[in-house]
């Protein structure tokens, strides 16, 4: 999962025996904060403390944005999850604005 340039939302779920192709969707920009799904998503696969969160904010302070990357062995096993570095992800200029990540971007 991440957010793009645009402000969009991309969600890449991988082939597995029962969907080999996998799936790709996308979101377009709305008017809530494509930031806040993200972390909405690291705290509901890792925790609401997993230091996953302070590290993507990190990346968002610094004015590039991450693909979150979760998965799990097995559904008997727990998820985990990383930050994959991507040379061109830039947080986008036009977004909503946000309590929580407007102190870290400026404001849109």
């Amino acid at each position: 999962m991440c957010v793009t340039y645009t402000g969009a939302l991309v969600l890449t779920a991988f082939g597995n025996d029962a969907r080999p192709e996998g799936r790709q969707f996308h979101l377009p920009p709305g008017p809530d904060c494509p930031f806040c799904l993200v972390e909405d998503q690291i705290r509901g696969f890792l925790g609401a403390v997993d230091p996953l969160l302070g590290e993507y904010r990190r990346h968002l302070g610094a004015g590039s944005s991450r693909h979150l990357l979760v998965k799990r062995p097995s559904t008997a096993e727990p998820w985990t999850g990383r930050l994959r570095d991507r040379a061109y992800y830039r947080v986008p200029r036009r977004r909503p604005s946000c309590p929580v990540h407007d102190p870290l971007l400026g404001p849109p």
